[in-house]
C-alpha cells in the first residue's frame, strides 16, 4: 500500500504557476539589408505620409550636385521647402553627421529651407552622436533652420502604422514580426517585395522571348537579341521652383488736416522669383518618380506610348511636365 501511495504522489499534477513565453514583436527593421535607393525610395514615401506635405519630389540622381539634399517638399504651413537628406551608411559616426549639415549649409537649399531632417539606417542614440546631433542644432537655429533626425529607431517607430510600406520594402513575414499577424492577415493576396520581385523577373522573361519571336530585325545569318537593337533614351527632367526673396523700402506720407506732422511707415515688400532647372535621367529612372508622367518629344524620338508606372503603395502625386 506504501508503494502504491508514492506513486499516486508521483502522479499528482503539479501545483505550480508558470508563465508562458513572450513572442515579442520586432522593435526595428533592418535598413542595412536594403539597397541606398530603396532605402531612399522609403523615406520618400514616409514623407508624402506627413500631414502638412503639400508635394515632394527626390532632388537629382546620382553624380548630381545635389547641394546636401536628396528629397524636397513643399508644404501648407510655410513658403520655404522641408528638406531630406537620406544617409544608407554604415558607421555613421558624428564626423557623418557635422559633413551632412556642412554639404547642405553650403548649398543653395539653406536659403528656401526651413527644415532639415537627416536620415540614417543606423540609431543616432548614442552620447557621442546625441551629442553631435545638438551641435548641428544650433548650428543650423543660427541659420534659422530647424535641425531633425529620421534614424533607425524613429524610421520603424513611423512605420510601425505602415505595414504596406513594410510588406512593399521588407516582405511579409518582416510585416508580422514587426506590426503583428493581424496587420499581416488585412494585407489578403497583396504581393510582397519578394512575390513581386519574382513577378518582374518572370515578366522580364516571357517579354524578352515573345519581342524576340515577333520583332526579328533586319534578317541576318547572326541576329541581334531585342535588347541589343535598341538604346533606351534619356530623358531631359525639367522642374520648377519657388524661390522667396524681399526687399524693404520706406514710404512716407503727409497729411496737411489739422496740422499734422508727416509720418514714415516701414513697409516690407515681398517677391518670388521662379527657378528652373533642368538634368538629364535615364528614362527608367523618370518613370519610377512619380505616379504620373507627362513626356513631349519631338516626331521619331519615341514619346508616343510613354510607359506610366505607379510606384508601390504610393499616393496620388501631381502630373510633372518632361520633355525628351
Amino acid at each position: 500500500m506504501a508503494k502504491k501511495g508514492k506513486r499516486s504522489w508521483v502522479n499528482t499534477p503539479p501545483t505550480s504557476e508558470v508563465t508562458p513565453p513572450v513572442e515579442t514583436r520586432q522593435a526595428l527593421l533592418p535598413f542595412e539589408q536594403i539597397s541606398w535607393q530603396d532605402f531612399e525610395r522609403l523615406c520618400h514615401r514616409l514623407v508624402r505620409l506627413e500631414a502638412n506635405i503639400e508635394d515632394s519630389k527626390i532632388y537629382g540622381t546620382q553624380g548630381d550636385e545635389q547641394d546636401g539634399i536628396d528629397i524636397f517638399a513643399r508644404t501648407t504651413t510655410s513658403e520655404k521647402y522641408r528638406v531630406y537628406q537620406s544617409k544608407n551608411e554604415a558607421d555613421f559616426a558624428p564626423a557623418k553627421i557635422k559633413a551632412a549639415v556642412d554639404e547642405f549649409v553650403a548649398g543653395e537649399w539653406l536659403a528656401k529651407s526651413d527644415t532639415f531632417v537627416l536620415c540614417t539606417r543606423e540609431s543616432l542614440r548614442s552620447a557621442v552622436r546625441v551629442t553631435a546631433v545638438e551641435e548641428q542644432v544650433q548650428v543650423l537655429k543660427a541659420k534659422g533652420v530647424s535641425f531633425l533626425t529620421w534614424d533607425q529607431e524613429e524610421l520603424s517607430l513611423l512605420l510601425k502604422a505602415q505595414p504596406e510600406i513594410v510588406d512593399d520594402f521588407f516582405g511579409r513575414a518582416w510585416v508580422r514580426a514587426f506590426c503583428g499577424d493581424e496587420a499581416a492577415d488585412l494585407l489578403g493576396t497583396r504581393l510582397d517585395a519578394v512575390e513581386v520581385k519574382k513577378l518582374r523577373s518572370e515578366l522580364f522573361s516571357i517579354y524578352s522571348r515573345v519581342f524576340n519571336m515577333h520583332d526579328k530585325g533586319i534578317p541576318l545569318d547572326d541576329a541581334l537579341p531585342l535588347s541589343d537593337r535598341f538604346i533606351v533614351p534619356d530623358v531631359e527632367d525639367k522642374q520648377s521652383l519657388l524661390a522667396q526673396s524681399s526687399n524693404e523700402g520706406s514710404v512716407s506720407e503727409k497729411s496737411n488736416e489739422g496740422g499734422q506732422d508727416t509720418k514714415e511707415d516701414q513697409k516690407q515688400k515681398s517677391s518670388s522669383t521662379t527657378k528652373r532647372y533642368s538634368q538629364r535621367l535615364p528614362i527608367e529612372n523618370w518613370i519610377s518618380r512619380s505616379s504620373k508622367n507627362l513626356l513631349f518629344g519631338d516626331p521619331g524620338s519615341g514619346a508616343t506610348g510613354g510607359p506610366e508606372r505607379p510606384e508601390p503603395g504610393a499616393g496620388t502625386a501631381a502630373g510633372r511636365q518632361r520633355r525628351t
